[in-house]
């Protein structure tokens, strides 16, 4: 049956204009209810379906939790037309990104293709969302790579507190379930449960998709009708209504953990997504939290109370039907919890009960957010995924106005909305760490279980701790970079060395408003003198939080009135920005709006060279101790971080005890205490050497007119008598394994309490000894690896949840490395399991069509990385980078055959002599961290 269809084309000529709105856009509405929004975007040769199913935790009960994110894993199990392997296979073929993410309210599944294979990759998303049939043989599989999945999260300080958070305010409704559920209900949920709640859900009428990317109206539209336009509709009941638990608001919700984070949340009620009056809530909450962090320690020290904020952050968990100002402080172990809540909870609602805010504060906030949706703007699969909650829960048009809505906004409203959450009782409190003091007879009262839900109407008086047991912590897994540079369209790059010595990468394109300037600074490990490992993490911090033209919250402010953002070191809570973290380059990272890039320029020059620790009319002592525990903090996540642990482990055998890779980037206790403001200002200037420089520039402006505007800003300073050293050459310890013949590679172990094991499995291959292993060889080889890890060991034996290999230069060497995140007592298994996989690269080599098919998806995969400017200036950063240290020229751009792959697979895993380094046999080196000591060990 040929469906009509209703277009309603949004005729959007200023679409980047003041208001910030969208580029034009186009609505499509199905006979069967499919609503599909097109959005051209032609950047990148790529184009991004996001498909937003109303289905999360909002629409599930205590029997079913984590039903949602199960068919999230669930829906490549199989459907009607495709098994399980041609999902996989054509996946594989085509290069497609195929992912998904489950939220309280919505389910969102995105595919990312060329645009040749854009009508493909639409065609087996809609077969994977309307047509999926939940094989009975692979469930028990699949429950257990969930299983793991909540392993990995559980050990994360972040995950435990927002856990508290949801189980404790919104209680009793949906939204106080675990969005991943619990190991019990993931192992119980009947299969018929899940077909139900499947067809209920599932159907087209319950979907909202955004496509946006490289393509013409005119020739989306048919494939939209042709995919999605077939399946009948359902009957779909209104969203649940949730609501803000008054019972928890007035008391202290406290868990302890093992970790070492102490973390301090306030929540108070706001208005949700739907309500007419929210968007003076989302300004208020961004208010909330401007120099707060700085007015909060002037407080403890007027006060002289010991201690102090590390960081403060202020927004609104934002839900459809309610939401929740959200106030997010972490705290250095000096400071006592009951002075930490006394003097945050007293700031902030005597912000709220007094804020004069005024129209420049509202132009303050509407430029932020315009800059963020420029931001957002720039990479289609993000902008969906980040949009999709208000999608689900108030649909397109609100979603897409959010930020033009903002201008509406009066001072007035504010001054009203504020008032209704200045009352101190309002406030929920929450806190964890391992320092709670524990009150068993405070949690019986509260009825409260394990997992944190109130079971009974009882509550304890506000004075009353509610404490819990939890595990923690653990540092994010990041993806695996890979070889390949986006080349977006409309580009034209210059590259220079400006008479300091400072290398500058620019390109010029286009397709963005947004000004991007990655800073790649060189050497990082092996310039941290002896005895001051940490300083650099320290020195980063140092320089993004003042300079001597713009000390303190004067550099957030004048950030903020150029749409800025300012990333300087590494956050542990976001797993995917640890591509940018090695030890061999620091960064920085400055986005602005493209029309205010002199003064972004001028502000980098500030951070770079000029920050407040030069300043000796600044409370440089204060500065330099709050950073110094910021990054204290840092090393104690990371000390206990199976993960992080599992790396150095793994660097000590591969490159040698003392070698400066084997360091952690937060340092130790002792090192960084060691630390002095004289040790930061004799090491600025070597570190921060324009010629221990490179800096990538994404900018609409024209190459010949950035250099002059970068020589002005950047280029005028004296080269210094040298840059810090390269790292030294490996010297592998008595470590030396082999798994030719069948050999054990050298083992390092370590016990840890953790829910997750962590497996690392290395070996460093030289190129210049080794001309046959080349990079591209190596990571198209390490491509394969990984899949066949995926399909072996996650879809076939669900042993891991993350697990994948990758072959980075590093130190003028190959770091071939495999890794698996696996539940403690799966560590034998997966052990062999690994064995065996990396094995079948000798006993069964890559077809030209398996390395084909590696090669194109990480190609599109970087591709993906490159939608941005920021992206794309950090991807020649690297580039640079590399070319500088390469010992093999040219190779690059060479197409790899299987021949190639098939004789790197023998050289690295029959461990034969020519795979050496430093003219020595080079050993694979095996690093577990887990709670007891392997089989083979005992």
């Amino acid at each position: 049956m040929i469906l009509m269809a209703l277009f309603f084309l949004q005729t959007e000529a200023l679409a980047l204009g003041k208001a910030g709105q969208l580029p034009p856009s186009r609505r499509l509405l199905l006979e069967n209810g499919f609503e599909a929004i097109l959005i051209p975007n032609r950047a990148t040769p790529l184009v991004t379906s996001v498909v937003v199913v109303r289905a999360g935790v909002v629409h599930e009960t205590r029997a079913v939790s984590g039903i949602s994110h199960m068919l999230e894993h669930l829906l490549w199990n199989g459907t009607v037309r495709r098994t399980q392997e041609q999902i996989y296979d054509e996946q594989d073929r085509y290069g497609f990104i195929n992912n998904a993410t489950t939220g309280t309210e919505q389910t969102s599944y995105f595919i990312m293709a060329t645009r040749e294979m854009a009508g493909r990759a639409l065609d087996l998303q809609a077969d994977m969302l309307l047509g999926s049939i939940f094989p009975e043989e692979k469930l028990a599989k699949e429950r257990e790579i969930i299983v793991n999945e909540i392993a990995k999260d559980q050990v994360q300080d972040e995950t435990a507190m927002s856990a508290l958070f949801s189980a404790r305010l919104y209680h009793p409704s949906a939204l106080a379930l675990p969005v991943i559920g619990t190991p019990d209900s993931v192992r119980a949920i009947p299969r018929d449960a899940i077909v139900a709640y499947y067809r209920a859900r599932y159907v087209p009428n319950n979907m909202t998709a955004v496509i946006m990317g490289d393509f013409e109206f005119e020739e989306m539209e048919p494939l939209v009708r042709r995919y999605f336009g077939a399946a009948a509709p359902g009957v779909v009941g209104m969203q649940p209504r949730c609501s803000v638990n008054p019972a928890a608001l007035g008391l202290t919700h406290a868990r302890r953990t093992a970790g070492s984070s102490r973390l301090l949340w306030l929540a108070a009620p706001a208005p949700g997504f739907e309500s007419s009056v929210f968007h003076p809530a989302w300004i208020v909450g961004s208010l909330l939290g401007e120099g707060l962090v700085g007015v909060l320690n002037a407080r403890l020290r007027e006060a002289r109370i010991p201690g102090s904020f590390l960081d403060v952050s202020t927004g609104l968990d934002v839900h459809g039907s309610t939401s929740a100002y959200q106030v997010r402080a972490s705290l250095e172990p000096d400071l006592a919890w009951a002075d930490a809540i006394r003097v945050l909870l007293k700031e902030v609602t005597e912000r709220l009960a007094t804020g004069k805010w005024k129209e420049a504060d509202l132009d303050r906030i509407r430029l932020g957010e315009k800059a963020s949706l420029m931001r957002l703007w720039e990479k289609p699969h993000y902008f969906g995924l980040d949009r999709a909650p208000f999608i689900a829960t108030a649909g397109w048009e609100k979603a897409r106005d959010l930020v033009r809505s903002l201008s509406w906004v009066e001072p007035a409203d504010l001054k009203d909305m504020a008032r209704r959450a200045a009352d101190p009782k309002g406030w929920a409190v929450f806190a964890l760490g391992p320092d709670i003091p524990e009150d068993r007879g405070a949690l019986a009262a509260a009825g409260a279980t394990p997992g944190g839900e109130s079971q009974g109407s009882r509550v304890t008086p506000a004075s009353q701790v509610l404490v819990e047991k939890w595990k923690g912590p653990r540092a994010p897994e990041g993806p695996v970079s890979g070889p390949g540079v986006s080349t977006p369209q409309h580009l034209v790059t210059a590259r220079a060395t400006l008479e300091n010595g400072l290398t500058v990468i620019v390109n010029s394109t286009d397709d963005s408003r947004v000004f991007a300037a990655h800073v790649l600074i060189r050497n990082r490990s092996a310039a941290e003198p002896a005895g001051k490992t940490g300083i650099v993490e320290i020195l980063h911090r140092l320089a993004g939080a003042g300079t001597i033209a713009h000390p303190g919250a004067s550099l957030d402010d004048a950030l903020r009135a150029i749409g800025g953002s300012l990333k300087v070191a590494d956050d542990p809570a976001i797993p995917y920005d640890d591509i940018y973290l090695s030890p061999e380059y620091s960064y920085v990272r400055l986005e602005a709006l493209d029309e205010f890039a002199p003064r972004a320029l001028e502000l980098l020059r500030e951070i770079l060279y000029e920050p407040s620790i030069f300043d000796p009319n600044t409370a440089d002592a204060e500065a330099l101790e709050s950073a110094k525990e910021q990054v204290l903090s840092r090393a104690r996540q990371s000390a206990t971080s199976a993960r992080e642990r599992s790396r150095i482990l793994l660097a000590q055998g591969l490159w040698g005890a003392g070698h400066p890779f084997t360091a952690p980037f937060a340092g130790t206790g002792q090192t960084v205490e060691s630390i002095t403001l004289e040790d930061l200002r004799l090491f600025h200037p070597v570190y921060f050497s324009p010629r221990n420089i490179i800096l990538g520039i994404g900018t609409s402006l024209r190459p010949e007119q950035m250099l002059q505007v970068l020589d002005a800003k950047l280029g005028r300073w004296p080269k210094p008598p040298a840059k810090p050293a390269a790292p030294p050459a490996p010297a592998p310890g008595p470590l030396a394994g082999s798994m030719a013949g069948g050999g054990e590679p050298g083992l390092v172990f370590e016990t840890m309490k953790t829910p997750q094991a962590a497996i690392l499995l290395g070996r460093l291959v030289e190129p210049a000894m080794s001309p046959g292993a080349s990079p591209p060889i190596l990571s198209a080889l390490a491509a394969v690896l990984s899949r066949r890890m995926g399909d072996t060991l996650r879809e076939k034996r669900g042993l891991a949840y993350s697990l994948g290999a990758d072959a980075s230069p590093l130190g003028g060497q190959i770091q071939f490395t495999a890794s698996m995140g696996v539940l403690p007592e799966k560590v034998e298994e997966a052990r062999s399991g690994l064995r065996e996989v990396l094995a079948s690269l000798v006993t069964s080599p890559p077809t030209q069509q398996e390395i084909d098919d590696a090669v194109r998806a990480t190609s599109v995969r970087m591709l993906m990385r490159g939608l941005s400017r920021i992206n794309r200036a950090w991807q020649r950063c690297i580039e640079e980078q590399r070319r500088e240290g390469s010992r093999v020229p040219g190779a690059a751009g060479d197409a790899v055959v299987a021949q190639q792959v098939a004789a790197a697979a023998r050289l690295l895993v029959d461990g034969k002599p020519d795979a050496s380094v430093n003219g020595k046999p080079n050993p694979w080196v095996e690093a577990i961290v887990a709670p007891s000591p392997p089989e083979t060990l005992r």
